[in-house]
């Protein structure tokens, strides 16, 4: 029972310190995304995950995009791992995109919790461990990879060294099958920690085989551990290997020395960080390296391995080790091991971002730390007093999260509901637009032409340039039905398009089913007629992005009679009713509140005449006072880190 107690102790504490860190994310769970981007396509994944195994496991991964080709979902990552975690909550039919952010919360939390039962069995101090975990799940880098859902999750990496520890001190086939369990999950977890975190455990595995007289044997466990792991993902990593021969998905040696890291980087300090992001970080360093872990956790790891290492020789050599290994890999192509491995190791030969190496880096780390707090904390206040030091260093919230507006377009559910012969388009095709049509495909699961991934084949490339030419060529039809299209969404008519629907239309290719929806002619006798698109309001002023100085005038037009509307600043932490003017809404501020934040943003609800709750897109603004200068630490925003691919072959 202190057993349980101690772990179900250890879960609440790092669930809470979740919250906390990443706030306002828990009262935000249905609405919130850190980027309206990536995080679509990581729900979408999860999502896929479930409803392939569920339905036909042998679909898993030729997932429902790029239609018609195979092995779809082998452009990016699988997060088979997350999904199986999340099993219960997909089962309970959790809503996708509260789920999405469950994981986030639980990225954060089970990774620290991990940590500290690493520090725990280094060290026998569940508050030198708690230290350990605090500084492992709270690490400035992991805030900015909030759009990388995969990224977080890394809780198998120190549980994978716990468990090859435990096999070291007592050689046993329980113990061999938990470091084969641990290896399999970080696998199907991510790919980039499959391949960091290998090389690293077989590193390890290695150094601490000279720290028993059992090496052999040892080894000998760890080994078939290891072949059983591996043979238990190869049905995982074959369809990555069949993707790679087909469509020659191999990275880029200019990407991946671009997304290298240099010693600069390990200075730079991630913007979400309260307490360096305004000292070390001018905006002008690419995210992918902003590297800087922090002051305090690297003290204490430097005492720990200068004050343990007599008691604790095994720890703080593979501390060490784990702490060179990880910032030798991060230097990437700019090193003769980075190239060694991109060249001739397949699995590195897709990694497009080294950087990432900063992860086993931080690993090491925490195994010091442990030990640091451990031999520093002689009485448990001083141990709880640089827990709490190490919490206030790392803070990043609030965060300002992007809020989506909660609700699924009539016209999905509508599509789940028909008889499709074919495959989906959705218009326009530009990348931004099509993150959301990957996230609403857990509606219908129907198939697309549409995807979105860090590899673009050739033919959807030029499909989807021709969608943004003036005008749209003949040959973007060809191309539609050649890939086996027979259903078109349209969700913007812009002029070039609505001209080319309007020929397509008179040309009798395309018949027009009404509310946006086109079909060629034997795909529309099919349908049951599309329901309207509806819209409750328009904002008019402010534009996305705007910066604003004195007065703010926020007014709109209603679409259909409303009981209220009501603006929503700093992720809905502040209310403000707006008066109704027949069809418009308006409110006009002389100056910015006290009670909102310079770099804020505004989210619109109307309460229509029905009673039905709808919201408006979010847009971000910075809104400054006559003569107010920026406040040195201003509110840091989510954002996406650029063109992001998470392809382990491109990426």
């Amino acid at each position: 029972m202190r057993h349980a107690a101690r772990h179900a102790g250890l879960l609440l504490f790092f669930t809470v310190a979740a919250v906390a860190m990443t706030w306002p994310l828990a009262p935000n769970l249905h609405l919130a995304l850190a980027h309206p981007g990536d995080p679509l396509i990581t729900s979408w994944i999860l999502d896929w995950d479930f409803y392939a195994l569920t339905h036909d496991p042998s679909r898993l991964f030729h997932a429902n995009v790029f239609h018609p080709l195979r092995y779809t979902l082998a452009f990016t990552e699988n997060m088979l791992g997350v999904m199986l975690v999340l099993l219960p909550l997909f089962l309970a039919k959790v809503p996708l995109l509260a789920l999405h952010n469950v994981a986030i919360l639980a990225g954060f939390a089970l990774a620290g919790y991990a940590a500290a039962l690493l520090g725990r069995h280094v060290t026998g101090s569940t508050l030198a461990g708690v230290a350990a975990g605090i500084f492992f799940a709270f690490v400035p880098w992991r805030f900015t990879h909030l759009t990388h859902l995969q990224h977080l999750w890394t809780l198998w990496l120190p549980l994978l060294v716990l468990a090859m520890l435990r096999l070291h001190e007592r050689l046993a086939r329980g113990r061999a099958l938990a470091f084969a369990a641990a290896f399999v999950m970080n696998g199907l977890t991510n790919l980039h920690w499959l391949a960091f975190g290998s090389l690293a455990i077989v590193c390890c595995v290695a150094i601490a085989g000279f720290f028993t007289e059992q090496r052999r044997r040892f080894w000998t466990y760890a080994a078939i551990a290891g072949v059983i792991g591996t043979l238990a993902l190869l049905s995982l990593l074959v369809p990555y290997r069949r993707a790679a021969e087909i469509y020659q998905t191999r990275g880029d040696a200019g990407e991946t020395l671009h997304y290298s890291a240099t010693p600069a980087g390990w200075l730079t300090a991630s913007l979400h960080s309260r307490v360096y992001g305004p000292l070390l970080n001018d905006g002008t360093t690419d995210p992918e390296h902003w590297s800087f872990p922090g002051i305090l956790g690297p003290l204490l790891a430097v005492a720990g391995a200068a004050l343990a290492l007599r008691r604790s020789r095994l720890t703080v050599t593979l501390g060490l080790f784990l702490v060179a290994l990880g910032l030798l890999g991060s230097l990437g192509l700019h090193t003769p091991f980075g190239r060694l491995l991109f060249d001739y190791v397949p699995l590195f030969g897709g990694i497009r971002v080294p950087a990432r190496w900063a992860m086993i880096v931080y690993l090491g780390l925490s195994m010091l730390i442990a030990l640091g707090t451990h031999a520093l904390a002689r009485r448990k206040w001083i141990a709880l007093a640089l827990s709490a030091l190490l919490l206030l260093e790392l803070r990043a919230a609030p965060i300002r999260w992007y809020l989506a507006t909660g609700e699924t377009p009539a016209v999905y559910p509508w599509l789940a509901r028909q008889q499709l012969r074919g495959a989906v388009l959705e218009l326009p095709m530009d990348q931004p637009s099509v993150y959301p049509y990957l996230f609403f495909s857990h509606v219908h699961h129907r198939p697309l032409l549409n995807g979105v991934s860090g590899f673009k084949p050739p033919g959807y490339a030029a499909m989807e340039e021709e969608s943004q030419m003036v005008p749209i060529p003949p040959s973007f039809f060809e191309r539609f039905r050649a890939h086996g299209g027979s259903l078109v969404i349209v969700h913007e008519e812009r002029e070039p398009l609505r001209a080319w629907l309007r020929e397509q239309v008179t040309r009798g290719r395309l018949v027009d089913v009404g509310h946006g929806v086109y079909a060629i002619p034997e795909q529309a006798a099919l349908l049951t007629p599309p329901p309207p698109r509806l819209t409750s309001a328009t904002l008019d002023h402010p534009l996305h992005w705007e910066e604003l100085t004195g007065a703010l005038d926020v007014h709109g037009r209603l679409s259909a009679p409303a009981r209220s509307v009501t603006l929503f600043f700093d992720n809905r932490r502040v209310r403000i009713p707006a008066p109704i003017h027949g069809n418009t809404f308006r409110h006009v501020f002389a100056t910015r509140p006290e009670s909102i934040r310079v770099d804020t943003d505004l989210q619109v609800e109307i309460v229509d005449a029905s009673g039905a709750t709808r919201r408006l897109p979010q847009i971000w603004l910075r809104w400054r006072r006559p003569g107010e200068s920026l406040p040195e630490n201003p509110l840091p925003q989510t954002a996406d880190l650029g063109p992001y691919r998470i392809h382990p072959h491109s990426r």
